[in-house]
């Protein structure tokens, strides 16, 4: 089963009156939970074939490395490297919070109608855009609405 952390049992489901500051802190707390080929492909410029599994949480991968990373050369790259991308990462959430702020970019409803005027990095807008698509999923005024 896929971990979700967006909305988990231990924490407020998303909607669209979530604030992007919240969605982001949790990203950066439980950055295990984000998708690994979205990050392979932001902080290392490659996937690493990581695209044939797209519900793979970077947590997932890391547990066992070699189910998706054959290559042990291309292995020992990536976690030789990992603790400073996902410094790196957690920079940019900061840097691009501070961008929302002044754009006054607050809940997640300001970003579905704001998203393409405010210049962000992409790990920050993969991770407000599936918070989008999850309210939205989750709204009974969306026509995307599913019953659970």
């Amino acid at each position: 089963m896929e971990k979700d952390t967006l909305n988990s049992p231990r924490t407020r489901p998303v909607t669209m009156e979530s604030t992007v500051e919240a969605i982001l802190e949790r990203a950066r707390k439980d950055s295990g939970a984000i998708q690994a080929w979205s990050f392979f492909s932001t902080y290392y410029k490659e996937t690493y074939g990581m695209r044939r599994y797209p519900s793979v949480t970077l947590q997932q991968f890391l547990e066992n490395p070699e189910l998706y990373m054959p290559d042990a050369k291309t292995l020992q790259h990536i976690q030789l490297n990992l603790k400073l991308k996902r410094a790196l990462m957690q920079k940019h959430f900061q840097r691009d919070l501070a961008k929302l702020h002044e754009a006054k970019v607050v809940l997640l409803k300001d970003w579905s109608s704001y998203k393409e005027a405010v210049e962000i990095g992409p790990m920050t807008r993969t991770v407000l855009s599936g918070a989008l698509i999850q309210a939205l999923l989750q709204s009974p005024g969306s026509s995307l609405y599913k019953r659970k």
